[in-house]
């Protein structure tokens, strides 16, 4: 047994009091799941429970980890199982709580709607919202991946002893980075360097599993589109409008061979209490990266007006309808909901 799924087990068996979560943001990618349970562990591994009882908290329901086959493989590696692993579901069992953000700076989800009492730490690589700026930890960089982030703090607070954590954190930054060739910043190289410092990198062995973990990630088998939608969702209001972002890893093309989109966008976004929602496919044709958009109007018209405030910035081509190939390959969903969000505020 990893000495992290030991201390997992040790908090399940903790009275909840004083209780500090540790949250990733609402998408719950293998970046936000990866920073929150290392930095709870590094937590401890520092301050025993002296600061609170520190829990990683997953920021979606227990039954959505399975739509995650990438970071399923990566927790299975780590020795790390599913029913050890705090939820949603789980918020009810707190009567209060404060929160430490990592990947994301303003509370989202579920856990938003609780209400914690503090926010006492961030660490983030999204647009700094200037919130909580009492924080401490109040770390917001632009870098590849948050794992980065979290790696580089705790190495400088606990040096060698970050080694537990590193294979599952370096997982998260090579899929954040593409194996360390694309949006790598200096936070970035910085963790890589330390990981090679500390004798663990092979560059075989991370190519290797970063193929395996790639593979289950671009994995969609057995998923209905209400899963596919789910599987990388976050969702905002935006002056009163309520936008949903769903990105997916594969084309539109692909998509229409297997569901029947207006149908499935329709229904998930009703279900969702959505005025918009915007699709962003990312994937790999013949070495060559492509991104596709598409906008679908909910409860509100608002596609017109989205689409005319971020074309520009993302160079978009119209295929047919509100569906576009995105030709601003560097804009992810992190840089694209700052679009939309100032679109959809402009009062001009």
């Amino acid at each position: 047994m990893s000495k992290i799924s030991k201390f997992l087990d040790l908090i399940k068996r903790q009275a909840l009091n004083e209780v500090v979560l540790v949250c990733g943001n609402q998408s719950a990618d293998l970046d936000s799941i990866a920073s929150s349970i290392s930095y709870a562990y590094l937590h401890y591994q520092k301050y025993r429970f002296t600061k609170g009882l520190v829990i990683p908290l997953l920021n979606i329901p227990e039954k959505d980890l399975a739509l995650r086959k990438d970071a399923e493989f990566v927790l299975t590696q780590n020795g790390i199982k599913g029913s050890q692993l705090w939820f949603t579901d789980d918020l009810s069992k707190f009567d209060q709580f404060k929160l430490i953000m990592v990947d994301h700076n303003i509370p989202q989800g579920e856990v938003a709607k609780c209400n914690p009492t503090h926010v006492v730490g961030i660490i983030d690589h999204h647009q700094d919202e200037q919130k909580y700026l009492n924080s401490d930890p109040r770390v917001i960089e632009e870098c590849g991946s948050c794992s980065s982030l979290v790696f580089n703090y705790w190495y400088d607070l606990i040096g060698d002893d970050v080694k537990e954590c590193a294979t599952l954190l370096a997982s998260a930054i090579m899929i954040d980075t593409n194996n360390f060739t694309q949006r790598v910043k200096s936070h970035d190289e910085k963790a890589l360097k330390i990981i090679k410092t500390l004798g663990l990198y092979n560059v075989s062995a991370f190519t290797t599993n970063f193929e395996r973990i790639q593979e289950s990630k671009l994995d969609l088998e057995g998923l209905s589109m209400n899963d596919i939608l789910r599987k990388d969702y976050k969702q905002f209001v935006f002056n009163g409008n309520t936008v949903g972002v769903s990105s997916i890893v594969k084309p539109f093309s692909w998509l229409d061979k297997h569901f029947d989109i207006e149908k499935e966008t329709s229904s998930f976004g009703e279900e969702h209490k959505l005025d918009l929602l915007v699709l962003m496919t990312a994937y790999t044709t013949n070495d060559q990266f492509n991104r596709e958009i598409s906008f679908h109007d909910v409860f509100k018209d608002l596609s017109e007006r989205c689409i005319k405030g971020v074309k520009d910035k993302l160079n978009l081509n119209r295929i047919s309808g509100n569906r576009f190939t995105q030709n601003n390959l560097s804009a992810s969903r992190k840089q694209v909901v700052p679009y939309l969000e100032q679109t959809l505020t402009d009062t001009d």
